[in-house]
């Protein structure tokens, strides 16, 4: 779907919702403006209520959705060129970046090594809550982003800062994977970005190759556009860390 249909679609919800709020506050003008009774105009009354209950329940999915899909959208299509890696992320170079930046060092599971910082107060506003910041170091390139042990790793974290009752409602994540060279169609891995709202949880995630052959670091950014203040701050994250 290209943007102008999105912005379409938008539209459409838009007039819809000023169409349904507009009909519900006639309705209740034309309620009270009645000789009825106390009794026939509360029922009346719940009734609007509960419509604009239903309304909202319907509208409120469907219009973040499309929200979300017109700003994956506009990121693509304001997107940039792969970044000049600075450091190798697999080397024990970046590692040590890594821990003097204050990451926590976290276990190696094998086809990768997760670090992971708590920040509050960092002068962006993506701070200005307290977030977790996860960096996630992809040593085999075939191993799934989303893999089963990488989330129970992530869910291994989480169970520690709850443990010292340290508490976070944002939360920036960053994987690298890193081989000497990435085709177009791997490079396609780097759109499988989050930038969502879970209740009161803010997520955003970022996926980056390296490729080793040229330093070249690829990662959906751009400097006119962030699809949410904490996806503008991981990306920021990284090409401070790394480019």
């Amino acid at each position: 779907m290209d943007l102008k249909k999105i912005r379409n679609k938008q539209r459409f919800y838009l007039i819809s919702i000023i169409t349904v709020i507009t009909l519900l506050v006639l309705s209740l003008i034309l309620i009270y403006s009645r000789p009825w009774s106390s009794d026939i105009k509360i029922t009346l009354t719940f009734l609007v209520v509960i419509i604009l209950l239903v309304a909202a329940l319907y509208y409120s999915p469907r219009v973040y959705y499309v929200n979300q899909i017109a700003a994956f959208t506009k990121l693509k299509t304001l997107a940039e060129g792969p970044l000049k890696a600075k450091f190798n992320p697999l080397s024990a170079t970046f590692y040590q970046r890594l821990l003097k930046k204050s990451f926590v060092a976290g276990i190696d599971y094998g086809p990768f090594v997760i670090l992971n910082r708590y920040t509050k107060g960092s002068g962006h506003p993506a701070t200005k809550e307290a977030m977790l910041e996860i960096i996630i170091l992809i040593k085999d390139p075939l191993h799934d982003v989303d893999s089963p042990l990488i989330q129970k790793a992530i869910n291994q974290i989480e169970d520690d800062y709850q443990k010292q009752k340290v508490r976070f409602k944002n939360y920036g994540i960053i994987t690298i994977k890193s081989k000497p060279s990435w085709t177009e169609e791997e490079q396609r891995e780097i759109e499988n970005v989050t930038f969502d709202r879970q209740g009161a949880f803010k997520i955003a995630v970022a996926r980056a190759l390296y490729a080793s052959d040229d330093d070249n670091l690829y990662v959906l950014h751009s400097r006119l556009y962030a699809p949410s203040i904490q996806y503008d701050y991981v990306i920021k994250l990284l090409i401070e860390l790394i480019a």
